[in-house]
C-alpha cells in the first residue's frame, strides 16, 4: 500500500519535502532595502514600503516560545476540520519576527515563555480524496 500523498492546508505557506530526511521552511520574504523579514510573503514592505526589493526566503526552522495558549474549541466559521483542543501561540523566529502558529502541545503546563520549538508538520485531517491534509507547527523541545 502506498502512503497518502501530503497537502498543504494552504498553498503557498509551506513546501512539501520531497523525503522525511528534507527540512521543512517557512515561505516568506525579505526585504533587501532594509532587511525585515516577513511572513507569509508579501508584495511591498511594510516598514519601508519598497516593491522592488522584496525576495523570496526560506525561515522559520527554529524560534523561541513567546507565549501560547490551549484552545478547546474551533475556530469561528465552520471550515476547521482538525483535532480539538489544539496548541496556539506566538513565536519568535531566529530571523526576528513573530508569527502565530500552532503548538504542538496542548498541556500548557509543559510549556513555558522562552522555550526553544522547531518548525515541523501535523496532519489535520484526512481530505475527501484520501489526500493528508497538513499544517505547519512548532514543537516545543522540552
Amino acid at each position: 500500500m502506498s502512503e497518502r500523498r501530503k497537502v498543504p492546508v494552504e498553498p503557498g505557506l509551506f513546501d512539501i519535502p520531497a523525503s522525511p530526511e528534507e527540512a521543512i521552511y517557512l515561505n516568506g520574504s525579505i526585504c533587501a532595502a532594509c532587511g525585515r523579514y516577513f511572513f507569509p510573503k508579501v508584495d511591498r514592505c511594510h516598514l519601508c514600503g519598497s516593491q522592488e526589493n522584496i525576495r523570496d526566503t526560506k525561515l522559520g526552522r527554529k524560534g523561541k516560545l513567546w507565549t501560547y495558549t490551549n484552545c478547546c474549541y474551533a475556530p469561528p466559521g465552520g471550515g476547521y476540520k482538525g483535532k480539538i483542543p489544539f496548541g496556539l501561540g506566538l513565536v519568535a523566529l531566529d530571523e526576528g519576527i513573530i508569527i502565530c502558529t500552532r503548538i504542538n502541545e496542548t498541556d500548557t503546563s509543559k510549556l513555558k515563555v522562552g522555550m526553544e520549538a522547531e518548525l515541523m508538520l501535523e496532519t489535520l485531517y484526512t481530505d475527501e480524496e484520501g489526500n493528508d491534509v497538513v499544517c505547519f507547527t512548532y514543537d516545543p523541545k522540552k
